[in-house]
This record gives C-alpha cells, structure tokens and sequence, in this order.
C-alpha cells in the first residue's frame, strides 16, 4: 500500500495517457461509420481522444467530456470540434447528476484506490453501485466504478462503451461482481489484449474492453491479442461485430475467454465430469502471505541491521524476479540476503510481548508515523504490525511472471 503523501501526482489522479493509436481505434470502433452518435469521455485529461477525433474528421452529433483536474480541462477545451462540452468535475458527481444518455462512451478511466479518494468521491461511488445493484467495496479501484457509471449512462436502446483498462479485470477478485455485471448487461463483449506492455513506465498491463448492447437476448464474447498498439491500425474492426463464445454466467475469471470453444466446451466437459482429480486431492493450496503493506514487511538486509530486527526476520522469497531456476535453494537465498533485495519478511509478536531493548519498538513505531498502521488490511488486526497466516509451505506457484 502506498500512502497519499507517499504517491506521486499522476498516481493519486489516475492520469496514465492514453497512446494515439488506441484512442484513435476506440474511436473508429465505436462510431462505426455512424453520423449522429452522442459521445461521453468521463475522464478526457488533455484530451487524446478528443485530438483523435479532430485528427481523424470522424463524424459525430455531440462530444462531452469531463475532467476533474483543472489545468487539464483547460487544455481539452483549447481543442477545437464542434458541439463540445468540457466540464469541469469528479464523473461520479456528474454521473448521479446528469440526465444525458450517450450511444458511445470512451476513455481511459483513472486507475485510482479506494483509499486515494475524498469523502465525497467515495459516497458518489458508492451511490453509482447502489443504482446498478452493486456492493460497494473498499478494495474497489476508480476503474471499475467509472465502467459501470459509463454503463449506466447509455441510452435505453443501444450504446456502446470502449475503455483501456488494467487486464486485472479478467481474474481480480473485486472486479468480479462487475465482470458478471457486464456480462449480462451487455449483447456483445469483445476483449483486446497486446503481447507487448502499452504503459511500460509503469508496468501496468491493459487490455481494451469494448462493449456493446442491443435487444437480442445473446450474451457473447471475444478475445484478440495482438503484439502491440501498432497492429490496431491493420485490425478491421468488421472483426468484432459478431464474438462466438457463449458468456458463461458461472464462471469466474475471463481468462478463461482465451481459449478457443472447442477448448472452453473441453474444459467444461472435464469440470462438469469430474474425471480428472484437482491438485486440492493431493495437496493444500492457500494464497500467500497478505501482509498490508509490503514495503514495511519485506526487507532488504540493510533495514534489518539499522533497526535491529533480527529476532524477527524471517527468509523470504518476495518476488518472482528473486528466483532464477526451478529449484531454490538456501545459498540462492544468501545471493538475494547480500544483495539489495528485499528478501526477509518481518514477524512481529503481539505488542505486549515486543523485546523493548532492540529497534521492533522504534520500526513500528516509524511506521505509525507513516500511517501504515491506518491501511485497510492493517486498520482490522488487534496489533496493526502481526501479520496473520504465517505459513511455511513446501512448494509455490508463482503467478505474476512478465516474460
């Protein structure tokens, strides 16, 4: 967990900008040849989207964008078009608020935590998820409140949404309730993925979640992956007007979606049989340890002699990049203890039981001057600093691995 005065000012307003050529294909997606779509960007920042629009001449009857930062809604307003609006604001305040219906809604929505947003912005949130039926979640992202205000805001008809989002949409938890939101809100889904990192600043992977909705009673989906950004210019966008596979309402995750139906309708003959054993018969799988705030727990070396915490720190393996092989041994580990790397887990008793003579005292309470001890995980314990299911296991799955 990062805290406010910890994040930087792109990281609290969520304003990772959008590349020409997504934005321009968003665009010719969504307006499809159409001459009289109204079109919505709930959070325009300088306005890529809007250039597009200028750039490529792409017809349309109105453009209203919104922007919470000022000095960024001034930009998008010097952009010249036709029937634009620019309005200056939070989308959720605007989304409880206004009374227009959109045939297209585009962007790329701030990816901005729970505990980033004011009073206020929480309770407007909070409201969007009350009129789609929704539960509200502390662990929600700006991302997904945005996609459903955005869904709630097209016309009764029709309507089209087309959003860059963070490709943890296809399998994080708290996304989930959402996934099965779009699914049946929507006809026609498809999903847009790139081999290559479109925001390789920030290590964030994205994926294109282009929605559309009509009268029909099928619910269908696809997915395309693509190498990068680059090959959107080349893709017909005639690709995506008919996506084959079936929504499964059961099912969890939208990884699942990259297989062919052959492959899914395989996979769901397996499950619904039980023919195979699952790995649970043969071994007890848990997630790993949540600690709360990884750069307080996880520690390089160096933390551990200043503070002298030795009585409490344990040998970790912490990221995947901190293993080379498949086998991992404890010298492989002395390699990661000598280098910069944060490759011991801090294991605090509860306070009463602390050693006053040693630095536990003094790290935890540094922390509290941070504010970790405020965080959502930690916030919950009894003793904010005692991490809870300390586990040793005998093997682990890596889950996150970039190449």
């Amino acid at each position: 967990m990062k805290l406010i005065t910890e994040a930087t000012t792109e990281k609290l307003r969520g304003g990772f900008y959008t590349p020409e050529p997504i934005a321009e294909f968003i665009l010719r997606w969504g307006i499809n040849g159409s001459e009289d779509s109204d079109i919505l960007e709930p959070s325009c920042g300088d306005g890529v989207f809007l250039e597009q629009l200028k750039k490529h001449q792409l017809k349309y009857k109105s453009i209203t964008a919104v922007e919470f930062d000022d000095e960024e809604a001034e930009k998008a307003d010097k952009i010249q078009l036709k029937n634009k609006q620019i309005i200056n604001d939070d989308f959720h305040t605007y989304c409880n608020n206004t009374h227009k219906r959109f045939d297209l809604i585009i962007g790329n929505p701030p990816y901005i935590r729970y505990q980033f947003f004011d009073r206020k912005q929480q309770v407007e949130a909070g409201d969007i998820f009350i009129k789609a039926g929704l539960t509200y979640s502390k662990l929600t992202n700006a991302w997904v409140s945005f996609v459903v205000g955005s869904s709630l805001l097209l016309k009764n008809k029709g309507g089209k949404i087309g959003f860059v989002l963070p490709a943890e949409i296809l399998q994080v938890s708290f996304a989930l309730q959402l996934r099965k939101f779009i699914a049946k809100f929507y006809n026609k889904i498809n999903i847009i993925s790139f081999e290559k990192l479109v925001f390789p600043n920030i290590q964030q992977e994205v994926v294109l979640l282009l929605c559309e909705k009509n009268e029909t009673k099928n619910h269908n989906i696809e997915h395309i992956e693509l190498r990068d950004a680059s090959e959107l210019q080349t893709l017909d966008v005639a690709r995506l007007r008919s996506p084959k596979k079936r929504i499964d309402f059961k099912s969890n995750k939208w990884t699942f979606y990259f297989l062919d139906q052959e492959e899914i309708d395989f996979l769901e003959n397996i499950a619904q049989n039980k023919n195979i054993p699952t790995i649970g018969k043969f071994a007890n799988v848990e997630v790993g340890i949540t600690t709360g705030s990884n750069d307080f727990f996880t520690v390089p070396l160096t933390t551990i002699e200043e503070y002298d915490l030795h009585n409490y720190a344990r040998p970790m393996v912490g990221r995947s990049v901190q293993v080379n092989s498949v086998i991992f041994t404890e010298k492989d580990w002395q390699k990661n203890k000598f280098s910069k790397a944060k490759a011991h887990l801090l294991v605090f008793p509860e306070r009463d039981k602390l050693n006053r003579k040693n630095g536990a005292v003094k790290y935890i309470e540094h922390g509290e001057s941070l504010g970790i001890n405020k965080g959502y995980k930690t916030g919950i314990r009894d003793d904010w600093f005692v991490v809870p299911s300390l586990k040793i296991s005998d093997a682990l799955f890596i889950r996150r691995n970039n190449l």
